[in-house]
């Protein structure tokens, strides 16, 4: 089953501010497929499609804040559709409770009924807060489940995941097909040491077993729901970076 990569254009933030479409041609030359955007630069939708259609890039996700999706879900409905996006997820939610994953459940199970009709899905990406336990289950696997029958997808942070000190491969499996797009996010093998912001390895380059994961990735037949890449800081060129990051993951999946 083919897979599209992508990048998290959170990787590149910096670049972005000084040249956004300039950056994006970037990340083309850098052999990706298509983008999960963090905010749109205050370009209109029509611009943006426009732009990457020139470029050769498919907006093919997006991070979108909670209170967006609970407070101005027309907006993002009508902006997420005209753009063109299959995927619209919540890069984030304060986790403290069961309580509160089954707020933030009920925000997403609302965003996903309101962006069926457009065949845009909906999910959440973790951080380590996200594999804490309430009631002996973690709290991402709380947030998935809901009394509307609506098929959350979980979009893995492997670096994160890793960062809690839960095995990323073992996890992915755990979800099935409610894993997916996977965000590929590699972490040094020192990571005990260093701040979160500051992991800054390409992925392949640091202790994540992203073999294994493809592997289990194909066996679930969750692979063609697409490899997002991540990189949170850089100790080279970051273009440089995210194209060593997307080549491995080519060499992964040949």
């Amino acid at each position: 089953m083919e897979t599209k990569i992508g990048l998290q254009l959170y990787s590149i933030r910096s670049a972005m501010e000084e040249d956004f479409f300039g950056s994006l041609e970037k990340v083309k030359a850098a052999g990706y497929d298509c983008v999960e955007f963090a905010g749109y630069g205050g370009h209109s939708a029509q611009k943006l499609k426009a732009e990457l259609d020139r470029i050769g890039l498919e907006p093919y996700s997006s991070h979108v804040g909670a209170q967006l999706l609970e407070n101005q879900l027309d907006d993002v409905v009508a902006f997420s559709s005209e753009l063109g996006l299959s995927w619209v997820i919540c890069p984030g939610y304060p986790i403290h409770s069961a309580d509160d994953c089954r707020a933030i459940s009920a925000i997403l199970v609302r965003a996903a009924q309101a962006l069926a009709p457009y065949n845009i899905r909906v999910g959440y990406h973790n951080h380590h807060r996200e594999l804490v336990q309430f009631d002996g289950q973690y709290a991402f696997n709380l947030i998935l489940q809901n009394d509307a029958g609506i098929d959350l997808a979980a979009e893995v942070d492997t670096c994160w995941v890793q960062y809690a000190d839960v095995d990323p491969v073992a996890y992915i499996d755990s979800l099935g097909q409610l894993a997916g797009p996977l965000h590929f996010k590699d972490i040094n093998a020192n990571y005990k040491e260093i701040a979160g912001h500051d992991i800054n390895v390409e992925v392949g380059n640091g202790i994540i077993d992203f073999a294994a994961i493809v592997a289990v990735a194909r066996r679930n037949q969750i692979i063609g729901k697409g490899l997002i890449v991540e990189q949170e800081a850089f100790t080279r060129d970051m273009f440089e970076s995210i194209a060593i990051s997307c080549a491995n993951i080519r060499k992964l999946l040949a």
